[in-house]
């Protein structure tokens, strides 16, 4: 684990005393984890491609905070939609209470799928 997604920069800053944003810390953490022997970090999608790049891309990235366009923020500061976070190179997505809080979770599953499906289909082609 890094830094949670519930907690923005301020509030690493002035809440808990850290001097570093969470894009310097992140990464550092990671690459410290690496080297212990550790294959992968849970981390914001935000700093997941800078850990891809100092830690490699078989360094696993699991990465919480994940709302689909349609669902509530709730208490998460670093967010990300389920595209972005894919394309941000996440090997993991954890995407609980857009799911675990709907009132059909098969249907917002099916949903998410369909967002990231889309999203994929209308991106530009890649050069």
């Amino acid at each position: 684990m890094t830094i949670v997604t519930s907690l923005n920069d301020h509030q690493l800053q002035h809440e808990i005393g850290m001097a570093e944003p969470s894009a310097q810390t992140v990464p550092r953490l990671a690459l410290l984890a690496k080297n212990a022997g550790l294959d992968g970090v849970v981390a914001s999608v935000h700093e997941v491609p800078e850990i891809k790049r100092l830690c490699g891309t078989d360094f696993i990235a699991v990465t919480p905070g994940i709302r689909p366009a349609w669902a509530e923020r709730g208490d998460q500061a670093r967010i990300a939609t389920p595209r972005s976070a894919v394309d941000a190179g996440a090997d993991y997505l954890v995407i609980g209470r857009p799911i675990t809080r709907a009132d059909d979770p098969g249907h917002a599953l099916e949903r998410i799928v369909a967002e990231m499906s889309e999203q994929r289909h209308n991106a530009a082609p890649r050069e």
